[in-house]
């Protein structure tokens, strides 16, 4: 929300719900709004967080409940800690990301000691998560191998099967974003054609006229070029 009536108006309507958090709700640089915030209403509040130097104006400010937080792996298990430890429960943010950096996001989760449910998700969702074994659940947690390194194997036949399957997609849309590309080159020059020749035409005749003007000063003769017609104005 861009202020803080927006957010205000906006949790008071979804005060019958249990459960509700609000993530990054308002412009992260105006931490006093959030302290505001927090004291009007029931839901927690979460601020999302990719830096030490936003951690710990935040904290100070007592600006959330909750923190995601993403950044390289040392530095995510030191902020994390840090906010664990300042008494506010953290997740760990990713993207959609395959098995391999998933893995390495849950032993960094696991270390840092969070509490609240992540969204490790890429190597469900994806296509192949690149592993020979996928990572594993219990009671709905995922499961921290104690095999060696992050106790994963890169799947290497995977980029195979990936090859065969994207060569397939690409030859069926290939065609269509070429002539997709075609029509809207097609629109755009139709668009701006008559524009641009109004533009170019007005720049060569007012460079033309202070032209004539150079020549007329300095008591020259001018003399239209070969094939070039004289708009407007009549030589001596």
């Amino acid at each position: 929300f861009i202020d803080l009536d927006g957010a205000l108006k906006v949790a008071r309507s979804l005060e019958r719900f249990d459960g509700v958090v609000f993530e990054s709700p308002l412009p992260q640089d105006r931490l006093n709004w959030y302290g505001q915030l927090r004291g009007q209403i029931p839901q927690a509040v979460a601020l999302h967080l990719t830096s030490i130097n936003e951690l710990l104006p935040a904290l100070k400010a007592e600006a959330a409940e909750y923190y995601n937080l993403l950044g390289p792996l040392k530095e995510f298990v030191d902020w994390a800690t840090l906010t664990r430890q300042a008494g506010c429960p953290t997740w760990r943010g990713t993207g959609m990301d395959l098995g391999v950096r998933d893995m390495s996001s849950l032993h960094a989760a696991a270390a840092a000691g969070c509490q609240l449910p992540s969204d490790i998700i890429g190597h469900v969702l994806r296509e192949d998560d690149l592993l020979v074994d996928p990572i594993g659940f219990i009671d709905g947690h995922l499961s921290v191998p104690d095999a060696p390194g992050l106790g994963i194997e890169l799947d290497r036949d995977a980029p195979d099967h990936l090859d065969g399957l994207f060569d397939g997609f690409f030859y069926h849309f290939d065609g269509f974003f070429h002539h997709l590309d075609r029509l809207f080159y097609r629109f755009l020059f139709g668009l701006f054609d008559g524009f641009l020749d109004g533009l170019l035409w007005n720049q060569c005749e007012r460079y033309a006229h202070l032209a004539n003007n150079e020549i007329h000063n300095r008591g020259l003769e001018h003399r239209p070029g070969p094939g070039i017609k004289n708009h407007g104005m009549e030589s001596d």
